[in-house]
């Protein structure tokens, strides 16, 4: 096996690993709709955790987090002091 080839394979199988199964594969676990299945005929439950016509309120998707806000916020404090820090 040349040098050559094993990169080809190198850089085939990271594309794959990095692109296809994130994407395609693993897109069930980011929306926790898994509670309907326990109470398909409740209307609140459907509601709330539905992905169809609910608000989808629980999920694993990190840009529908950061979308709403965003939970690493740094406070007033350290963003003033940090500044003056480096005189």
């Amino acid at each position: 096996m040349t040098l050559e080839l094993f990169l080809c394979i190198a850089l085939d199988c990271s594309f794959i690993w990095y692109h296809c199964v994130p994407s395609y594969l693993l897109t069930a676990p980011s929306v926790f709709n898994k509670v309907s299945w326990i109470a398909p005929n409740n209307f609140t439950v459907n509601t709330l955790v539905g992905t169809n016509i609910g608000m989808g309120i629980f999920t694993f998707d990190w840009l529908m987090i950061v979308f709403i806000d965003s939970p690493l916020i740094t406070p007033v404090s350290l963003e003033i002091s940090l500044p003056l820090s480096y005189r």
